[in-house]
C-alpha cells in the first residue's frame, strides 16, 4: 500500500511538472558595455521571463519554464532573451541556475564589426533609441489593431510588433512599410 502511495504521488507530481528538469541555459553572449548578457535556453517560448540573481561573485541566471518535454525539441526551438545586470559581469562567473555549472560566456565583438546599421559619424545611438520610439508610436497610429514595443537587443534598442491573424489566419501589416521608409529611412543620410 505504501509503494502505492508513492507513486501515486510522483505520478501527480509528473503531472503538474514538478519531476521536469529546470530549462537549462544553452549559450550566452556579453553586450559590448557588459551590462547585458543573451542567453540562449531550449524551450519553445516557455522559459520567459529569466530570473537573475547577482552578487559579487557570480550573476546566476534560470529560465522560469519547466523544461520537461518541450527539453526534447533541443536547438530546434530555442528562446533569446536578453538579461540587464545591476552592474557588468566584468569578472564574475554566470551560472546556469538550472545545473549550478559555470556558462561560458561569448565576448561581444569590437564595437566597430558590430552590425550597426548607419554611419556612426551621422547618426548617435540616442538618435537610433529615438526613432526605435518613433517607430513604435508610427505602427500604433497607422494600424490600430497593431501593438507595438521597444525591445532591448543585445547592444541597441530594437522594436517588435504583434497583431491578431484576420479572418483568413493571416497577419499582414503594411503599417511596417509605411513606418520605415518614415522614421528609419532618413537616418541613412
Amino acid at each position: 500500500m505504501r509503494a502505492w502511495g508513492c507513486a501515486l504521488a510522483c505520478g501527480v507530481a509528473v503531472a503538474l511538472g514538478a519531476c521536469a528538469p529546470a530549462t537549462e541555459v544553452d549559450a550566452a553572449e556579453l553586450s559590448l558595455d557588459g551590462t547585458r548578457v543573451a542567453i540562449t535556453f531550449d524551450s519553445c517560448n516557455e522559459a520567459e521571463p529569466v530570473e537573475v540573481d547577482e552578487t559579487t561573485e557570480q550573476v546566476t541566471v534560470t529560465p522560469s519554464g519547466s523544461g520537461g518535454l518541450i527539453e526534447s525539441a533541443g536547438d530546434d526551438c530555442q528562446d533569446y532573451v536578453v538579461v540587464q545586470l545591476a552592474e557588468p559581469l566584468d569578472s564574475r562567473t554566470l551560472i546556469n541556475g538550472a545545473t549550478g555549472t559555470a556558462v561560458e560566456v561569448a565576448s561581444a565583438p569590437p564595437e566597430n564589426t558590430v552590425d550597426w546599421p548607419y554611419d556612426r559619424a551621422e547618426v548617435s545611438e540616442a538618435e537610433f533609441a529615438a526613432a526605435i520610439e518613433d517607430m513604435v508610436a508610427c505602427l500604433e497610429a497607422e494600424d490600430p489593431l497593431v501593438d507595438a514595443w521597444v525591445t532591448q537587443e543585445l547592444n541597441w534598442p530594437g522594436w517588435d510588433v504583434a497583431k491578431e491573424p484576420d479572418a483568413n489566419g493571416t497577419v499582414e501589416v503594411p503599417a511596417i512599410a509605411v513606418c520605415e521608409e518614415r522614421v528609419l529611412v532618413p537616418l541613412h543620410r
